[in-house]
């Protein structure tokens, strides 16, 4: 979420956050990879 880019240092750095995650997304809590992700920019084109 963009959210967790814009507050980054309100959440106390990276490491911080993948633990507020884990929180609520049990899945997650053992995580320990880079996250990274593919935008279809093509989504922002008027019709």
């Amino acid at each position: 979420s963009s959210i967790y880019d814009w507050f980054a240092t309100d959440f106390g750095g990276e490491k911080q956050i993948f633990k507020h995650i884990a929180k609520y997304a049990p899945q997650y809590k053992n995580f320990s990879d880079k996250v990274k992700y593919e935008y279809d920019w093509d989504l922002n084109q008027a019709n």
